[in-house]
């Protein structure tokens, strides 16, 4: 049976950083896992879910009970129900604030298979303001680090779809690499 994942990858609103580590990836995975990828936009997103994909991966702004895409527009919110049925049997996974806090506990209320995302508010980008933004992918510097969080986050979907991990083992295995980021940055 093939697999179908969603890559949601706006581009605005300070997003296309954390985007192109979706696109890099989606150049690794497996023939036998079509990845379906759009700008993050409503009307992308919408059409892509009528593939049905199993996971969905989605880069974008999230507080307690909402998930935002492209141009901070709502897609997913738990207070209104906007979509949360949509979502049943899918693996979700938001690189977005906030969104563990309630809306991750509604969509597995709702039907989900499992909800991977942060109950924090979490800031990644330029250390010092008066310094350029980094090419997307540059090593931490001096001044900024874009890669390490992102870098982590995307360890997921790296053992669950490429290496054929359980997605317990993928989480494990982006927690340990958050922890080796912490580490190397605490000493």
């Amino acid at each position: 049976m093939e697999v179908t994942a969603l890559f949601g990858e706006p581009q605005e609103h300070g997003l296309v950083y954390c985007s192109t580590f979706l696109q890099e990836l989606a150049k690794k995975v497996p023939r036998a896992i079509s990845v379906i990828q759009t700008d993050g936009t409503v009307a992308e997103d919408d059409s892509a879910m009528e593939a049905v994909p199993k996971v969905f991966y989605h880069v974008g702004h999230g507080n307690y009970d909402r998930f935002t895409i492209e141009c901070r527009t709502t897609y997913i919110d738990s207070s209104t129900y906007e979509r949360i049925d949509d979502f049943k049997d899918k693996i979700v996974h938001l690189l977005s604030c906030e969104t563990g806090i309630r809306l991750g506990h509604s969509l597995v209320d709702h039907g989900a298979t499992a909800f991977v995302g942060y109950d924090d508010v979490f800031y990644y980008g330029v250390v010092e303001e008066t310094q350029p933004d980094p090419e997307p992918h540059s090593p931490p510097a001096n001044y900024w680090d874009y890669y390490s969080f992102i870098d982590c986050d995307v360890e997921v979907e790296r053992q669950f779809l490429i290496k054929g991990k359980s997605l317990r083992q993928a989480v494990a295995a982006s927690q340990k690499k958050f922890d080796e980021y912490i580490s190397m940055y605490s000493t």
